[in-house]
């Protein structure tokens, strides 16, 4: 979550921060786990002491697993946080539309290959989908479903090759931009229904935690 909420809204997040961020919180995660089954809690009421050292019974015992996810979020966000300032940056023309802030930016997206170098045959993202990837006949059937039943346009439905050779890098990054506007009254739906599900949610968490 740490890590999600800063890669979307903080620019300067790189892989080198995300990585060592989600890895520090994995390790620290194992470790409480760890610690925590590695001792036979005596039967409530049986009367037999607490085998658990001081400092076990003081750093697990003592901090509600809900309390300590909060203390693993925030080591996490520190550490990617630390780890992002330190290594170099991402370079601006490669996050055109992949952050909060650049979600409607027109400007065209420069492609960054794993190893940082730009290549040149692998098409954007924002195009209508030109890749041809040979699939199991039950898996395509199961994409179409889920795509029909998410409202994707299929394959079929895309623009024929020689439309999407004719149109321009710019062109693309304009409709990639503009496809994220929505409907006033369903985005409002949406909003007021996740408003509505985040509240139960809490107060079922809290209640009964």
């Amino acid at each position: 979550c740490a890590v999600y909420i800063l890669a979307i809204f903080w620019e300067r997040t790189n892989e080198a921060g995300a990585f060592w961020g989600l890895m520090v919180g994995l390790a620290i995660g194992l470790l409480r786990f760890a610690v925590e089954f590695s001792y036979l809690l005596p039967a409530c009421g049986s009367g037999l002491p607490d085998p658990r050292p001081e400092i076990v019974k003081l750093l697990v015992g003592n901090v509600h697993y809900l309390h300590f996810s909060c203390i693993l979020w925030i080591i996490t966000l520190a550490v990617t946080i630390s780890v992002s300032l330190i290594t170099p940056p991402i370079p601006s023309q490669y996050l055109y539309r992949l952050t909060w802030y650049t979600r409607k930016d027109i400007r065209v997206r420069t492609h960054l290959s794993r190893d940082g170098i730009l290549d040149k045959k692998t098409p954007l993202n924002d195009s209508y989908g030109t890749m041809d990837i040979q699939e199991p006949q039950e898996v395509s059937r199961l994409h179409g479903i889920l795509k029909k039943l998410c409202c994707v346009s299929t394959a079929s439905d895309a623009p024929p090759e020689e439309v999407i050779s004719q149109v321009s890098a710019e062109q693309k990054a304009k409709e990639a931009a503009e496809f994220l506007n929505e409907d006033p009254y369903w985005k409002n739906v949406v909003n007021i229904n996740a408003i509505i599900c985040l509240t139960l949610s809490t107060f079922l968490i809290g209640f009964f935690a």
